[in-house]
């Protein structure tokens, strides 16, 4: 479903913060991504769709199509079908948890439904639904800024699955949160997976929850690729390589 070939990105064109990265990644995986800070994890999320421009010779491949040069229009509407999520929730803090949610279907609307704010009947129930999903009824109306961490994030993957993605980019999503409710948030994305066989892509800085949560496991190290495999293949060998050297 999403192939990368020679996948390289470089801010100022001398250094590369990823290089040489070949991966591919079926529909329906949950892929988690681990390293060090700085080993390029983020990088790698935001090339895929292209929220980072790929160095020249790359090739970001998805079902079939190869969007590395695809215009402005059509990057709009592939990113209609890649959601993404931060470890910051990338939510307004005075608007509503609905309105929230309800603005992962930007992408769907014209200017002016956009300007105005103009949903459908059938929006309002894909938002509640979602939200539903996802443990937070009883916040439909509650300002973002008044929620705990976990919560917020839980609108931020219920916005997410009301643009109705194929894909889920999600970047150090729980990175911010502690132990018991980063296990809560990595249940939700094994739930959508499951339901929804929507392919997750998500960086982690906790090795035993990629283990836990992730049908497969690469690391990065300096930019590139030092494993790709099944968590149990993950030992402490290779830990100390990702992580120390």
């Amino acid at each position: 479903m999403i192939e990368l070939k020679d996948l390289s990105v470089s801010y100022d064109g001398e250094k590369f913060a990823i290089k040489d990265i070949n991966l591919h990644i079926e529909k329906g995986e949950v892929l988690g991504v681990i390293g060090s800070s700085g080993s390029g994890k983020s990088t790698l999320i935001k090339s895929i769709n292209r929220l980072v421009e790929p160095f020249k010779g790359s090739k970001v491949i998805i079902d079939g199509e190869d969007i590395t040069h695809y215009s402005e229009k059509e990057l709009r509407l592939i990113r209609r079908e890649i959601g993404m999520i931060f470890q910051d929730y990338n939510l307004v803090d005075r608007s509503s948890v609905l309105d929230n949610v309800l603005i992962g279907r930007l992408g769907y609307k014209s200017k002016m439904d956009t300007l105005l704010s103009r949903y459908t009947d059938e929006e309002y129930m894909m938002a509640r639904k979602s939200l539903e999903r996802l443990g937070l009824e009883d916040k439909i109306f509650q300002r973002a800024d008044q929620l705990s961490g976990g919560q917020k994030q839980r609108v931020a993957i219920s916005k997410t699955l009301t643009q109705q993605p194929k894909i889920i980019l999600a970047d150090e999503p729980v990175a911010s949160l502690d132990v018991a409710t980063s296990k809560v948030i990595m249940e939700y994305f094994k739930r959508v997976n499951e339901k929804k066989n929507i392919t997750i892509i998500i960086n982690l800085h906790d090795v035993n929850l990629a283990k836990e949560y992730c049908s497969r496991i690469i690391a990065l190290h300096k930019g590139e690729i030092v494993f790709n495999g099944k968590a149990g293949e993950l030992h402490d060998g290779l830990l100390e390589k990702i992580y120390l050297q």
